[in-house]
C-alpha cells in the first residue's frame, strides 16, 4: 500500500489553485497526511526610465524590504488556505522567492514530499506555447508522483469528484509499474 506523509500544494492564487488544494486536502484525509501549501514568488524590480528620455522624478511608494513582501505571502497563502475546509487536516504554509518551477521543485525536495497537486490552467495551443506550463515542467522534473488537477469540464458542476475510476497505461516498465501501484493505492 503506498502512502502519502506529506503532500505539497503549489498554488497561485487562482481558482485553478484553490481546485488543486481542495484535492490535496481529500488525498490528506484519506491518507493521514500534512499538506504544505506553497507559494513560489518573484521578486520586485526596479523601475527605470523608460526609452532613455529624462524624465522628472516620481515619488512612488517604497517596495517593501524582502522580509516585508515574505510576511504578506504567507499571510496571503493563510487566507487562502484558511478559505479550504480542512478539519482535521494538518495544514502548513511556505513561500519563496525565486522562479516558480525551481521553487516548487526545491521545495518538494526539501519536505521529501511523496506527493505534489499542483492544479492546471488548462492552456493550449499558442497560450501554452508562449507561456509554458508550470505543471508540465514540474510533472517531468519532480522526483516524486505529481497529480495534477486540471479546471472543471465546461458546464459541469463544480463539485470536488473523488477518484472513482482511473486509468493506468502500462509498458511493463519498472516506472510504469510503480505508477499502478499508486492508481491501485
Amino acid at each position: 500500500m503506498v502512502e502519502f506523509k506529506h503532500i505539497l500544494c503549489p498554488v497561485d492564487f487562482s481558482d485553478f489553485s484553490r481546485r488543486a488544494l481542495q484535492y490535496a486536502v481529500a488525498l490528506a484525509r484519506w491518507y493521514h497526511s500534512d499538506v504544505t501549501v506553497f507559494n513560489s514568488y518573484g521578486t520586485p524590480m526596479s523601475a527605470g526610465p523608460l526609452g532613455g528620455y529624462p524624465e522628472p522624478l516620481a515619488l512612488e511608494p517604497l517596495a517593501p524590504s524582502p522580509q516585508e513582501l515574505h510576511q504578506q505571502v504567507l499571510a496571503e497563502l493563510r487566507n487562502f488556505a484558511d478559505a479550504v475546509n480542512a478539519p482535521g487536516v494538518p495544514i502548513h504554509i511556505d513561500a519563496s522567492a525565486g522562479r516558480t518551477v525551481q521553487g516548487i521543485l526545491a521545495e518538494a525536495r526539501t519536505l521529501a514530499a511523496d506527493l505534489v497537486v499542483v492544479g492546471t490552467h488548462g492552456r493550449g495551443g499558442l497560450d501554452r506555447l508562449v507561456l509554458g506550463s508550470v505543471t508540465e515542467k514540474v510533472l517531468r522534473k519532480a522526483l516524486c508522483p505529481v497529480l495534477s488537477v486540471p479546471p472543471p469540464a465546461s458546464g459541469a458542476p463544480e463539485v470536488l469528484a473523488l477518484l472513482e475510476r482511473i486509468l493506468c497505461p502500462v509498458d511493463f516498465s519498472d516506472a510504469s509499474l510503480k505508477a499502478l501501484m499508486y492508481a491501485l493505492s
